[in-house]
């Protein structure tokens, strides 16, 4: 770390010091599990991680610091408690932004990320749970191998997302973060060739994981939902440019790894949207 002035040094001691005693309070938390004081603990360390700090970065390295574990394990032991899971969501979005993608793969590879997804079952109608739980997934969909295993298992993100969507057609903030998320699942940032053919075998069998022959009929059905969540955006929020352009790189990417889709829509004369 570059040398600082003594005014800064003594900022830097402080943020240090603070995130040390944060430590210790969730780690003795644990312990007593004293529902009150975790909530506040979390509130605190959101407080000092939205700080532009370099220590805080360069702590979050130290493995004697381990900041995330904490905060999982706290999420993990009270999963029905909304407060502890809005400001453990709202924490883990600001500490994700601090650390390098190498360490966000290791959240995904640790299977720490399933903890978020529970959220959204937990508590599908409060929007102000879910929408920090979405911004802790957009900032773990960096790392290409991060976005490979979110696409794909038994819960595949972007059905979440999708369903969250649904849930609140008339949330600007849901709506902007959503097709945000869905643009960066789909940029296409791992090898082209292992997404194309992964996403192709996605798009054929969108929200489906059964025998397409048994379900031919709601496949035509379920495999637009992508598309209808995303002009359903578009429809609502007409106003709202941050909605309308993270709506449209996320139709865009989805029709350019699924052509054949424009045959599925029309433009309202019976013509065939033709996608450049």
């Amino acid at each position: 770390m570059a040398s600082a002035g003594p005014e800064e040094g003594e900022v830097t001691a402080r943020d240090e010091q603070a995130l040390r005693k944060l430590v210790v309070r969730l780690q003795n938390v644990q312990e007593r599990k004293r529902l009150e004081t975790l909530v506040q603990t979390l509130s605190d360390l959101l407080e000092l991680a939205a700080r532009q700090s370099d220590v805080i970065a360069f702590l979050l390295l130290e493995e004697e610091v381990d900041v995330f574990s904490l905060v999982f394990n706290a999420m993990h032991t009270f999963p029905k408690n909304e407060d502890i899971q809005r400001h453990g969501c709202k924490a883990l979005h600001k500490l994700f932004e601090k650390v390098p993608e190498e360490q966000l793969t290791e959240f995904v590879e640790s299977k720490d990320h399933m903890i978020i997804l529970k959220v959204f079952k937990e508590f599908p109608a409060k929007e102000e749970v879910i929408l920090p739980a979405l911004y802790s997934l957009h900032s773990l969909a960096g790392p290409s191998s991060n976005v490979e295993v979110l696409m794909s298992g038994n819960v595949r993100c972007y059905n979440v997302i999708v369903e969250m969507m649904q849930s609140f057609p008339n949330s600007e903030t849901v709506q902007e973060v959503s097709c945000c998320l869905l643009h960066k699942l789909t940029v296409g940032k791992f090898p082209k060739l292992i997404y194309c053919e992964y996403f192709l075998f996605q798009a054929e069998t969108i929200f489906l994981n059964r025998d397409l022959e048994e379900r031919k009929e709601e496949e035509e059905e379920e495999k637009l939902c992508w598309l209808e969540a995303c002009y359903r955006a578009l429809e609502l929020h007409q106003k709202n440019t941050d909605v309308l352009e993270a709506a449209c790189w996320a139709l865009k990417n989805l029709f350019l790894y699924q052509r054949n889709l424009h045959e599925k829509i029309g433009d309202g004369n019976n013509q065939s949207v033709l996608i450049s």
